[in-house]
């Protein structure tokens, strides 16, 4: 995931953040490129008066946020109409991102912190969000009920370590589904500690893709298990 230290890209327009992602693989329209920016502008101005991100100024939610959520799209994803939920989205980092880069996707965000999801849903609002449902849930509570296998992809930022994510992943994905999660310097650590049952509810090895924002001091390592 992001590295919270001094901003250095200096990131201010759609232009900046189209050509900085492709920069790092990453190719966004310009139409998503102008959304990306707004939501950002929405969450610096959001976080002005509530705790929503560690990042304050606009550049340091392009850089640190949302070119970071964007990684995701280091590995191939199988189809372009995919139904992706989003464990603890917290801001909507990545769901809302990845909901505006991939708008044919039917994306469900999962928050439990009220002040979050009342964020989130003015932004669905103020930027058209319509592929975006925004639910106040435990995420676990809801792999067990009514979202029981019901996604092709479920996304985790900073929800929890691997041993935690994978059961609740597990429940919302059907057979053949991905999670794809974001990981740093205890990935090898976090792998170690899963519990054998836990592992068994997925493909052999997991895919990953390590990566790092040009000039930046954001780096990270996608990963993705498939659920059998």
């Amino acid at each position: 995931m992001a590295v919270p230290r001094q901003t250095s890209l200096g990131l201010r327009s759609a232009d900046d953040l189209a050509r900085t992602a492709a920069q790092a693989g990453v190719p966004v329209t310009g139409d998503a490129a102008e959304r990306l920016v707004a939501y950002a502008e929405l969450l610096q101005h959001w976080t002005r008066g509530i705790n929503l991100t560690a990042s304050e100024t606009l550049e340091e939610i392009l850089e640190r946020q949302v070119l970071d959520c964007l990684m995701a799209d280091r590995l191939p994803w199988q189809g372009d109409s995919l139904a992706a939920v989003d464990i603890g989205s917290g801001a909507g980092l990545p769901g809302l991102v990845l909901a505006i880069q991939h708008p044919r996707w039917a994306m469900t965000t999962l928050e439990r912190v009220a002040k979050k999801v009342t964020f989130q849903r003015e932004a669905v609002r103020v930027l058209g969000l319509a592929n975006v449902t925004v639910r106040r849930e435990d995420a676990a509570q809801y792999a067990a009920g009514e979202g029981c296998g019901r996604y092709d992809v479920a996304l985790a930022r900073a929800y929890a370590d691997l041993a935690r994510t994978l059961p609740v992943a597990a429940g919302l994905l059907h057979t053949g589904g991905v999670l794809r999660t974001y990981k740093g310097r205890k990935l090898a650590q976090e792998r170690a500690a899963i519990p054998r049952d836990i592992r068994a509810l997925f493909g052999s090895e997991p895919r990953e893709a390590g990566y790092g924002i040009p000039h930046s001091e954001v780096a990270g390592i996608v990963v993705e298990f498939r659920r059998l």
